[in-house]
């Protein structure tokens, strides 16, 4: 047993990174620039085996988030975003957990794509939930606010399932 990340897990940490930062791109310099810090700390946690650093890797990309929607993009891509934030951080301390715990030859593949698929539909059902609002309130919620309702209930269902 080497220790070291399961790779698809950690692929979908990875691929979920790298596209929060394409998207970071087109947004705002601060945001580009945290998007990347974001995906190198939740790539240093797979390369080092620390189940921290894709939490400073999520730190990031909040901050990533956060930038683009005060530089007014539009909804959709920052609601993309969290969810793909949220993704790379559960996918990449899954990849690590299971690593450890089984290691990287233990036929975990079923096991990760399942745990993907229910945060991913969590994730969806979460951002159609702010999304649903901004576009059913009679007032336009700014694209802040709606991430910060988003937020809000991806930590209400991520505690309940600590």
């Amino acid at each position: 047993m080497t220790g070291r990340p399961t790779r698809a897990s950690a692929a979908i940490a990875l691929g979920s990174s790298a596209l929060l930062t394409v998207l970071a791109t087109t947004w705002h310099p601060v945001a580009s620039l945290a998007a990347l810090l974001g995906t190198a700390c939740v790539a240093a946690g797979l390369y080092r085996r620390s189940r921290s650093l894709p939490g400073v890797g999520f730190g990031a990309f909040v901050v990533a988030i956060a930038a683009g929607a005060i530089a007014g993009t539009p909804t959709e891509p920052v609601l993309l975003g969290s969810l793909c934030a949220v993704l790379a951080w559960d996918a990449g301390r899954r990849s690590i957990t299971l690593g450890v715990q089984l290691g990287r030859e233990a036929d975990a593949l079923r096991l990760e794509l399942h745990h993907a698929a229910a945060s991913g539909a969590v994730g969806a059902f979460s951002v159609g939930i702010a999304y649903g609002l901004s576009r059913s309130l009679s007032v336009a919620l700014p694209a802040f606010a709606v991430l910060l309702l988003c937020g809000c209930v991806l930590a209400l269902l991520f505690a309940r399932r600590a």
